[in-house]
């Protein structure tokens, strides 16, 4: 449990801005892949905690995040294929999704699939993700946005609840509603 959510706040800041540095550095791809793969991991596990210990506005407990969509193939994953996505996901047709953010980090944080991706600039544009599950359910490929990932880490971290409310429903189940003038009941 997070007692003082400060630090993890700071953190998670100070990693938003080091990513979106280095999404535009166009040399040393190796170590990019590592320190995305790890700063978008942690942070994922991170919000989730900080959701799980009451540590963000109740507001934020239904944030949604676009992606875009790509369906699997009939290719089978092998432990040395795994990063072929173009053999097992068709590319050349997207679609559109949203999802609550909390589903999307548990699949980040499960993922068994993480790439990046870059544009035409060779920058990072944002980052293919399937969890184990999906991999077993041959379930979609999922697109995430950097910028848009971005836009939720810092607004998760910059979070600030100012007042609670907490009651008892008829099942004696307790619940406790946070808010902060950027994100009121």
């Amino acid at each position: 449990m997070i007692w003082e959510s400060g630090p993890w706040k700071k953190t998670l800041l100070e990693d938003a801005d080091i990513l979106e540095r280095w999404a535009t550095k166009t040399s040393r791809k190796s170590q990019q892949a590592i320190i995305f793969e790890k700063k978008i991991l942690l942070a994922a596990y991170a919000m989730r905690k900080l959701k799980d210990a009451d540590k963000i506005c109740t507001a934020l407990h239904h944030k949604k995040i676009n992606f875009k969509i790509y369906e699997r193939t009939n290719s089978k994953f092998t432990p040395s294929n795994w990063h072929h996505i173009d053999k097992h996901y068709n590319l050349n047709s997207k679609k559109s999704g949203t999802k609550g953010i909390w589903e999307v980090f548990d699949r980040i944080i499960h993922s068994h699939i993480f790439l990046l991706r870059f544009d035409d600039q060779e920058n990072v544009d944002g980052f293919f993700i399937a969890s184990d599950t999906d991999i077993k359910e041959n379930n979609d490929l999922r697109f995430i946005d950097l910028g848009n990932f971005l836009k939720i880490v810092r607004e998760i971290a910059c979070d600030d609840p100012t007042g609670f409310q907490s009651s008892m429903d008829k099942d004696s189940k307790w619940y406790t509603k946070r808010w902060c003038s950027r994100h009121p009941l």
